[in-house]
């Protein structure tokens, strides 16, 4: 198969997508959604549209996720159709450093170096709409 760039024009880009439209999550002991987590996945969904969502956590399932949040998810059934969870345990080290029981973003930092696609971080989401909502949009 060839590769995407081999065609790739900075001026024209490339002819079709070359990462791949995917956006991941990560939920490290976090089994109920709260409101922000619902405003991150429903923003994605109004203005990225992926093609799956990608949840990663070390919740045991099958009923992964609970809560208010998590239910009017599942009720969205578009959005909810391309959710996939897949299983990840924490790391317990990063770069040979042991983490700190309890910090839980400092257990993404590896796991953002290992993926592909787009993150996603309500504070990126909420700067992005403060900004638009002081340029009048």
């Amino acid at each position: 198969m060839e590769s995407p760039l081999l065609r790739f024009q900075q001026r024209n880009g490339a002819d079709r997508f070359i990462v791949p439209n995917i956006i991941h999550l990560i939920r490290y002991n976090q089994p109920e959604y709260s409101l922000n987590d619902y405003v991150v996945i429903k923003a994605a969904m109004k203005n990225h549209r992926p093609d799956y969502f990608y949840i990663h956590t070390d919740v045991p399932g099958p009923g992964n996720f609970t809560g208010r949040y998590w239910n009017l998810i599942q009720r969205d059934h578009e959005l909810f159709s391309r959710i996939r969870l897949l299983h990840l345990e924490a790391p317990s080290e990063i770069f040979g450093q042991q983490i700190k029981p309890g910090l839980i973003f400092k257990k993404t930092d590896k796991f953002f170096t290992t993926l592909v696609g787009f993150m996603i971080s309500l504070k990126i989401y909420l700067k992005r709409m403060a900004l638009l909502s002081r340029r009048g949009h």
